[in-house]
């Protein structure tokens, strides 16, 4: 018979224990969330990158020495060592995240929705049907009989705002949607990939070490709010924001969408400007509540759990717009 006194030291133990761990889990939860959110080592043979002889001629673009795109037909995987799964990614043959092609022109009657965003959209660790623009397609295929639904990905891990709005213009307008979500992890405010990702080639040319990757984003994004004022990172992002309106999408409805929860008194800032600049062009939504650390991995993005939590958010926005109301 245990004493009164040892099991009182054994729970204590166990609870400091127990205790240890959810806070290590919250440590490296924020730390990646506040730092990372993009970071995917994704095998290099899925990518294409764009040979400097090609580089866009458009004078927005022809920097972009680290823009890719996924390479068609192929499929790519990643198991880091806290996954307990190994998490595929099949690209489709216009190299996108999706189990099958969609056609350019879309079937009479189809009402298609267009998704973009960085790696909380593209899926990082996610295999490709669990994706919330996966799952938001399934569920509004459930909640009508009256209309037809596609949403296609055209998310791209680490990508900021100019890289997204280039991988739009590139693969995602020809495809003539009706509706245009835009996902925004709040990072892009200020994430600037070009920037960032030529920091890295030399950062990691130490180590090929996932965690080394992981530190060089850390240092990277350290070194662009060390040499950028937000009002500098606000204007910059804000000619590919016109170039966006002005010349890359055409009659779809835009909506992008955030959680304002985590945001910075500056991004909100920024957020308000957007809002007031682009009335009547697009839908700044913030309505979103954000992912709790249960619906997150140990990384920082979303899991299974956590992709269904934004396709539940953006299946509302799609049934309470006017746009659709007649279908539900």
């Amino acid at each position: 018979m245990f004493s009164k006194k040892k099991v009182t030291l054994f729970l204590l133990i166990a609870l400091e224990i127990v205790l240890g761990l959810l806070f290590l889990r919250i440590y490296y939860v924020n730390k990646f969330n506040s730092s990372v959110l993009g970071v995917s080592g994704i095998d290099k043979d899925s990518v294409i990158f764009t040979p400097e002889e090609e580089l866009d001629s458009n004078d927005l673009f022809e920097d972009f020495k680290h823009y890719y795109v996924y390479r068609p037909n192929t499929s790519s995987y990643e198991e880091p060592e806290w996954l307990e799964y190994e998490a595929e990614y099949k690209f489709n043959s216009d190299g996108l995240k999706e189990i099958k092609d969609y056609p350019i022109t879309k079937d009479p009657g189809v009402i298609r929705i267009a998704t973009i965003g960085d790696s909380f959209t593209f899926g990082s660790y996610i295999n490709t049907p669990d994706t919330w623009p996966k799952v938001l397609e399934k569920r509004l295929q459930e909640s009508t009989n009256q209309c037809n639904f596609e949403v296609i990905n055209f998310g791209a891990g680490g990508f900021d705002i100019p890289y997204l709005v280039k991988r739009y213009e590139d693969v995602g307008k020809k495809y003539d949607s009706d509706f245009l979500l835009w996902f925004e992890s709040i990072k892009g405010f200020t994430r600037l990939t070009e920037e960032i990702m030529e920091y890295n080639t030399t950062c990691k040319s130490e180590s090929d070490d996932l965690d080394k990757l992981y530190d060089c984003w850390f240092k990277a994004q350290d070194m662009i709010h060390e040499k950028y004022t937000n009002d500098e990172l606000r204007n910059y992002i804000q000619r590919y924001l016109d170039y966006f309106f002005q010349e890359v999408v055409s009659d779809e409805k835009i909506i992008f969408f955030m959680t304002e929860n985590n945001l910075s008194d500056d991004n909100r800032n920024s957020l308000d400007i957007w809002r007031e600049e682009y009335a009547g062009l697009a839908v700044f939504d913030s309505g979103f509540g954000g992912l709790r650390q249960d619906q997150l991995l140990p990384d920082g993005h979303p899991s299974n759990i956590g992709h269904e939590v934004i396709a539940e958010y953006a299946l509302s926005l799609i049934k309470n717009d006017p746009k659709t109301e007649y279908c539900f």
